[in-house]
């Protein structure tokens, strides 16, 4: 139980990547309370490294733990998107899910559960929780690495107009409002990152080294342009933040002692 004389509280010692419910009431100055408010919830950030398989979801299920979905009509400007303009979804249903593999769309990952995206003339976007990136010393390094599948319903590559087709790995540094791009793979021709690579599955590996001290919220963003049906689907499993080995650490403050002849 806290207690503040004005209207905000600050609180310290809560734990990582929990949910906690708030009620909050008046305490008047003849000793009398007011009602509970209504409850209100809030998931606290995460401390990378950080993991999840989707293995402890139950299929057909809201995102939940800090995960959460976002659909509009909008598309990608100037590699940025704005939540503000999206819509939260909070029903699971045709467009989205926790789903199982099945013998025709079958990601890498040999997990047993995965977090599913339709995508059908609208642009999709799955986030997760936020994620404390601790301060880096010199020579270690963060990866963001994950599983992904971007295929037709029936199985095999997406169909329809190709190139309104599109796939960003998005991060967030201002609480959520705005999704800034890390990487993008597009079905234009000639461009760096394919996205028809990912029609069997795909194993994706990204440096975010560069948000050392951070707290910070990654985005998985489909984006389409056309109505065809076939549905587009997009499915996500192992999701890792984890230090990285890229870089050697310098060897510091040897000694040598006890040498004999």
């Amino acid at each position: 139980l806290f207690y503040s004389d004005s209207n905000s509280l600050h609180v310290e010692g809560l734990l990582s990547d929990m949910i906690y419910t708030v009620y909050v009431r008046s305490l008047c100055a003849n000793g009398e309370t007011s009602a509970w408010s209504e409850p209100m919830s809030f998931h606290t950030a995460c401390t990378a490294p950080y993991q999840n398989d989707f293995d402890s979801y139950t299929i057909g299920t809201a995102p939940s733990a800090g995960w959460s979905v976002y659909s509009s009509s909008n598309m990608l400007v100037d590699n940025v998107v704005s939540l503000d303009s999206y819509t939260a979804l909070t029903n699971p249903g045709t467009y989205w899910s926790y789903a199982a593999p099945d013998s025709m769309i079958n990601i890498m990952s040999g997990t047993t559960v995965r977090a599913r995206l339709a995508d059908y003339y609208t642009n999709s976007i799955l986030t997760t929780p936020f994620i404390v990136i601790p301060e880096l010393e010199d020579g270690l390094g963060m990866t963001l690495s994950f599983n992904a599948q971007i295929c037709s319903d029936q199985g095999g590559p997406v169909q329809g107009d190709a190139n309104t087709h599109s796939f960003h790995v998005l991060v967030s540094e201002d609480g959520g409002h705005n999704y800034n791009v890390l990487r993008s793979w597009l079905s234009t021709e000639g461009a760096d990152y394919n996205y028809q690579n990912f029609a069997d599955g795909m194993k994706v590996e990204l440096d975010i080294t560069q948000y050392s001290g951070k707290n910070i919220s990654i985005g998985f963003y489909v984006q389409s342009g056309s109505s065809y049906y076939p549905y587009t689907y997009f499915f996500l499993d192992s999701v890792d933040i984890e230090y990285n080995d890229a870089a050697c650490i310098e060897v510091k403050g040897l000694e040598v002692s006890d040498i004999f002849t």
